[in-house]
């Protein structure tokens, strides 16, 4: 999935207390896949406000739906031990 981040509103855009920036997304399946076999989009969450007003939605991007098999369950996956090296 691509997305275009500079599509994003400021308005849309939040500080939390540590510095991040967030914004809520959502993302939906096309009726129609496009030219490209895009069949997903992302777009920029709206408030109810926005909904029933009729608001443009804000698109930020599109993507693929990938089917995976044989794909082991996270429940059947073995739990990480204190040594394992990850970055947090």
């Amino acid at each position: 999935m691509n997305i275009n981040l500079s599509k994003i509103p400021k308005e849309k855009l939040k500080k939390a207390k540590n510095g991040d920036v967030y914004t809520t997304i959502r993302a939906g399946f096309l009726k129609e896949p496009d030219e490209n076999g895009h069949d997903m989009y992302v777009a920029v969450n709206q408030s109810k406000e926005e909904r029933e007003t009729n608001k443009d939605i804000t698109f930020m991007g599109r993507g693929k739906t990938f089917e995976f098999n044989n794909i082991e369950k996270v429940e059947d996956m073995q739990p990480l031990g204190e040594d394992d090296d990850l970055p947090f």
